[in-house]
């Protein structure tokens, strides 16, 4: 017998010195979830995915050009995606 399962909610973070080190490093786990939920009959809404960065000191107009990549899908930092914090 065999299943398949979608993850509802999932949340990665990772330090850097950078948005793109950050980035890589974001990308290495989605790489792992992905390898780790075929072997587990668990599939990811990559169409769902969204990246937010946060800065430790506030930075006008801080935009970064980095994308996290999930899958096929390359994923860029979406200042908006704090909505569903409420900050």
């Amino acid at each position: 017998m065999s299943g398949l399962s979608f993850v509802d909610d999932i949340g990665w973070w990772a330090e850097g010195k950078n948005a793109a080190e950050v980035a890589d490093k974001l990308s290495l786990a989605a790489a792992a979830a992905i390898e780790w939920g075929g072997k587990n009959g668990v599939a990811f809404d990559h169409g769902k995915t969204e990246a937010a960065i946060f800065w430790r000191k506030k930075r006008k107009g801080a935009q970064t050009k980095a994308k996290v990549r999930v899958g096929a899908k390359e994923v860029p930092f979406n200042q908006a995606a704090t909505r569903w914090l409420g900050v």
